[in-house]
């Protein structure tokens, strides 16, 4: 448990355990895929973008092209192709073809079975940050320190960042370029109507639902009182900042790194599938599933329910409001004086008082590039100064180089949280980068899943937790309280 930050710079250095673990903001996989035809379904070129036949997208020269392949999450396409502009008029001969990595239950998969085969892989690929770790171990990715002690520039990321995107093996498989934490957005202008205190400091579980129960007494039938992630249309969401966001506030592990077994602490995981269960089906202040399981629902929830008050209290990240800056996809310059961020409380007030799950992403090679030197001065390029700022300033993320938190243009964005987000982090947690964690977040998902459609009691979810865990991982592996 990472606690002592007390400074925007030290708190974004707790980041580091995380960038070898999460956030946090796309999906894991349930089920795996057995050909390189499925990998192309979640990694396929885009339209617009400059691209060679499919016969020659091996090749890194194509006459006096160099053709560098980035692999990149589709959130991030409308971003990156502006940058990349500069980077072809750096490199003249170059071309860049982008490959959609769309998200979906079995993303990790399928970009591991992409990474597998020459034909298939990326030159650059922006891998999340809790595999990185099992990638490197099954020699997917190459190693960076040459590149790194070669280039004084990533000097300036956070060492503790930089550290949590090594291997086992201490060498640098990743290059990071985003975190974030996980908090409570709440609508100032709802609560205030529903008689809850603003600004909203829950100081436990109870008051949360209390503000909930509140919220729901308005009689606005179109208003969600709370959305927690509940899906398995959104499964990393859901692992992460509804199962792993409350577990962590109880003060409990999931995994023991001492005697390296997964933990089952039936006590705690109570608290939190009650909590889960009074949200879907006791108190009904969660929202209808067929809400929950839309594919686009944060999208939905920055363009429409939290623009025109239907939605009360929403657990997510603190990149929410960077889509509401001037020029932005939602451009909504009301937007941080209707939304608060609070940060989520443990279970009944037990120490620290706060809790959150931090993610980030990072930059990769893989060890099937074909390029291997065009991808050296494209991960240069996407690692560097401006090009990390941007990414910042585009995504809301927290920045993971000292330079730019250092810069004005950073620390003084109109829609950012960065504030409440270095307090946050003093409290923030990680996913276990170990092996099984990438098909053990699939099960905690179809869990709190089981909860929310109300197949399963809370007891009874216990017990599937504790039989699946020893199913996936071995029974010797389990350690149960």
């Amino acid at each position: 448990m990472l606690r002592k930050v007390f400074s925007v710079l030290l708190s974004i250095i707790l980041c580091a355990s995380l960038i070898a673990c999460n956030g946090a903001q796309d999906s894991a996989p349930t089920k795996t895929s057995s050909s390189e035809a499925e990998a192309t379904e979640v990694a396929k070129p885009v339209d617009e973008t400059e691209s060679v036949p499919a016969e020659d997208a091996d090749t890194m020269d194509t006459g006096d092209t160099q053709l560098i392949k980035l692999a990149i999450g589709t959130n991030r396409i409308e971003w990156i192709e502006g940058e990349l502009e500069a980077f072809k008029a750096e490199n003249p001969g170059t071309e860049i073809e982008i490959i959609e990595i769309v998200s979906g239950s079995d993303m990790y998969a399928k970009i591991t079975m992409m990474m597998q085969s020459e034909q298939t892989s990326p030159d650059v690929i922006s891998e999340d940050g809790f595999m990185i770790n099992s990638d490197a171990a099954a020699g997917y990715l190459q190693s960076l320190d040459e590149i790194v002690s070669a280039n004084s520039d990533f000097e300036n990321f956070v060492p503790a960042i930089m550290d949590g995107a090594k291997g086992a093996d201490g060498q640098q498989y990743g290059i990071p370029f985003s975190t974030d934490v996980q908090g409570i957005w709440y609508n100032k202008n709802l609560l205030a109507q529903a008689g809850v205190s603003v600004p909203f400091e829950p100081k436990n579980w109870d008051e949360i639902m209390d503000a909930a129960i509140k919220l729901k007494a308005l009689g606005d039938s179109e208003l969600i009182p709370v959305f927690l992630y509940g899906s398995k249309t959104h499964p990393e969401e859901t692992s992460m900042r509804t199962f792993q966001a409350l577990y962590s506030g109880t003060g409990s592990q999931l995994y023991d790194y001492g005697t390296e077994k997964w933990i089952v602490d039936k006590e705690n995981l109570l608290h939190v599938f009650n909590f889960i269960n009074d949200v879907y089906n006791v108190e009904q202040v969660g929202p209808p599933l067929s809400v929950a399981s839309q594919q686009s629902i944060g999208d939905l929830f920055r363009s429409d329910y939290m623009q025109n008050d239907k939605l009360g209290l929403y657990f997510s990240g603190s990149w929410e409001s960077g889509q509401w800056g001037a020029g932005k996809t939602h451009d909504w310059p009301e937007g941080l004086d209707v939304w608060g961020f609070a940060k989520i409380p443990t279970v009944d007030g037990r120490e620290p008082g706060y809790t959150s799950m931090s993610g980030g992403w990072t930059w990769a090679i893989p060890t099937n590039a074909n390029n291997k030197e065009g991808a050296k001065a494209l991960l240069e390029f996407v690692s560097s100064k401006d090009v990390q700022l941007s990414y910042n300033l585009f995504s809301g993320d927290l920045a993971v180089r000292s330079d730019v938190m250092e810069d004005s243009t950073y620390s003084s964005q109109p829609m950012s949280v960065v504030n409440e987000s270095a307090e946050i982090m003093n409290y923030t947690h990680f996913r276990p980068s170990v092996e099984g964690y990438s098909t053990i977040t699939g099960m905690y998902t179809e869990i709190v899943e089981s909860i929310a459609m109300g197949s399963a009691t809370p007891e009874q979810a216990i017990e599937n937790f504790e039989s699946e865990l020893k199913r996936i991982i071995g029974e010797e592996n389990v350690t149960v309280k």
